[in-house]
């Protein structure tokens, strides 16, 4: 069994009536074994395509099983691209280019199984976006949580890296030690001024995280929330 897990901001998504927040006009979706945990969500991608991502099916026909089985069907071989999740962990998944016929409305896509069986998928893209091309952007973040005192710069320093996501966070203070999400810890880029982490980010998500601060009598860690929004994002 396999499911879809993939949220990319701006565009809604549907893989076998199972809606998932966004991606472009250049569309990806990314469908995984069905094993626990899950992970939240790759960062916004997209290279001016359409991509179908699986980890468990090797070739993909842009239409309907019957039509992938007729000699001389157009069968499209996978290529393996890393996925990197919210929580610092990564992942290998198999990447398929199509092309997306239309907009809001479903479309078939056949993927073969291990069995050499082929099986139909619905999916469905909606809300087209450009996709960012690698390169320096800025984007307005907002932080949450915590007692309120603290405050992150906006906008940050965004670097875009192979459809991934990663960002500069500035703090309003040099006193925070380290970062974490989920079981990843990031330390700081500078050694002089307020504490600066590189982190990556998933846009328009709440990221849930937190931050070892030393300004009080003891050190504490304190939990936030980043929300990046993709609207904003700009070419530096």
């Amino acid at each position: 069994r396999i499911r879809q897990i993939v949220h990319i901001p701006g565009i809604g998504v549907a893989v076998g009536g199972a809606q998932s927040g966004g991606l472009p006009h250049a569309a990806q979706v990314l469908l995984r074994k069905l094993a626990p945990p899950a992970h939240p969500a790759e960062p916004a991608g997209g290279r001016g395509h359409h991509g179908l991502r699986v980890v468990i099916r090797q070739l993909l026909h842009a239409g309907p099983p019957l039509h992938a089985q007729k000699e001389g069907a157009a069968l499209i071989d996978h290529t393996v691209e890393t996925v990197n999740y919210d929580d610092g962990t990564t992942d290998e998944a198999n990447a398929f280019d199509i092309a997306v016929p239309y907009l809001d409305d479903d479309f078939d896509c056949a993927l073969i199984g291990k069995k050499e069986k082929w099986y139909d998928h619905k999916v469905s893209v909606a809300n087209p976006v450009k996709a960012a091309e690698d390169g320096e952007y800025t984007m307005d973040v907002t932080l949450t949580g915590g007692s309120g005192k603290a405050s992150v710069t906006s906008p940050a320093k965004i670097v875009v890296k192979n459809n991934n996501y990663y960002a500069e966070v500035e703090w309003s203070s040099s006193h925070y030690e380290y970062m974490t999400i989920g079981e990843t810890q990031y330390d700081p880029i500078n050694t002089e001024g307020n504490s600066t982490f590189l982190i990556p980010i998933t846009p328009d998500a709440d990221m849930e995280i937190s931050a070892l601060t030393t300004a009080m009598s003891e050190p504490h860690l304190i939990d936030y929330v980043l929300h990046f929004d993709g609207s904003t994002l700009k070419a530096k």
